[in-house]
């Protein structure tokens, strides 16, 4: 708390004081209520390398404006998308997608032993990835990655 608040309750600037205080969180979360979300709608799938399922990382879907929409690979390729929530989905319209490894200083779902992430897959401007997500969600999207050069 800033030296000049100690003795708010003695100072003519305590009002001031309160307010240069208080005023970062009560804007903090008055812009975390619901009124500012923009529409999603569910989006799950599953992602293979070669036709093999991946076996961890991430699905993350990169909408121009708005918020990203972000899902775990489980063990068996599947993944959902959550953007404010777990599993709320991502926000309706065409997007850019990335499909990346999870970071070695995550320490999260790491499994051995599955094939690995291309390196192109992990940034948008090279993964070639779109979803078109409706609002009526998208149920099965598939995302086939190639370890080949080629694609």
């Amino acid at each position: 708390m800033p030296e000049n608040c100690e003795s708010m309750h003695r100072s003519p600037k305590a009002s001031l004081c309160a307010v240069a205080v208080l005023a970062p969180l009560v804007f903090t979360l008055v812009g975390c209520g619901s009124s500012h979300e923009l529409e999603t709608a569910r989006v799950k799938g599953h992602v293979t390398i070669d036709g093999v399922p991946a076996t961890s990382g991430y699905v993350m879907v990169l909408p121009k404006k708005g918020r990203m929409a972000k899902g775990a690979i489980e063990q068996d390729g599947t993944f959902v998308l959550g953007t404010y929530r777990d599993s709320d989905g991502a926000q309706v319209g065409q997007h850019a997608a990335v499909v990346t490894p999870v970071p070695s200083d995550e320490g999260g779902p790491r499994v051995k032993g599955g094939p690995k992430i291309p390196r192109r897959y992990h940034s948008a401007s090279s993964s070639r990835l779109t979803v078109k997500v409706e609002p009526g969600g998208l149920d099965d999207w598939h995302i086939e990655l190639s370890s080949s050069k080629k694609q």
